[in-house]
């Protein structure tokens, strides 16, 4: 799995993660305010909150997280679930390195701010906890590994979804292939990540349904 994120002040103590909502446009309404921001980027599955905590782990300046964006499947809530009981769903770092991430970093949860369209309330919350200070902790150089096949231990099947929207059909399948497909190196010696033969149906009866842009 790719990381996605960009590092915009590496003296800022805060880290922002837009969840499914685009980079580019919470970057535009924080206006200003991203000068105040250290690392930020996106977070689509459960696996993908260990590829978020490694990065964490060697910005040892972060002390702040600011969750903003749309909650398309939860992972939001899995993230408040880590950082207030420590609780991870597939943790793939060290139990040590993640209590370590959970005690120096605090949680700001602002995705209803952001679904109502209070963006005034997330950039004056980044303004406040913006307090460039010295590291906290070490850095600590995590690498995620997920688990590589070459062939399938089982057949993956039996994958429905059923759906009156395009676009949410294909959120659905993404997430999918992201938290319960599995990384296989093909002939080329190129890894994918697959899900066998989901089933996918859309009810179109009564009005067109074109796939969304960006």
């Amino acid at each position: 799995m790719k990381l996605n994120y960009e590092v915009i002040n590496g003296e800022s103590n805060i880290a922002v993660v837009t969840l499914w909502s685009s980079v580019d446009q919470i970057k535009r309404l924080l206006g200003d305010a991203l000068n105040m921001v250290g690392v930020i980027g996106n977070l689509y599955t459960v696996v993908g909150i260990n590829y978020m905590l490694s990065t964490l782990a060697r910005m040892n300046r972060i002390n702040t997280l600011v969750m903003v964006g749309a909650d398309i499947n939860g992972v939001g809530d899995q993230v408040v679930r880590f950082f207030r009981d420590g609780y991870l769903l597939r943790p793939l770092i060290s139990h040590e390195i993640l209590e370590t991430l959970r005690s120096s970093i605090r949680l700001v949860d602002l995705r209803e701010a952001y679904k109502l369209g209070r963006f005034e309330e997330i950039t004056k919350a980044i303004r406040e906890n913006y307090k460039p200070e010295p590291p906290s902790r070490p850095v600590f150089n995590v690498e995620v590994v997920e688990e590589e096949v070459r062939n399938w231990p089982y057949p993956l099947a039996g994958a429905f979804i059923y759906e009156r929207d395009t676009y949410r059909s294909w959120v659905k399948i993404v997430d999918l292939v992201l938290n319960f497909g599995f990384d296989k190196v093909n002939i080329d010696g190129l890894g994918v990540r697959e899900f066998l033969m989901p089933l996918v149906i859309i009810d179109s009866v009564g009005r067109p349904h074109p796939l969304q842009g960006d």
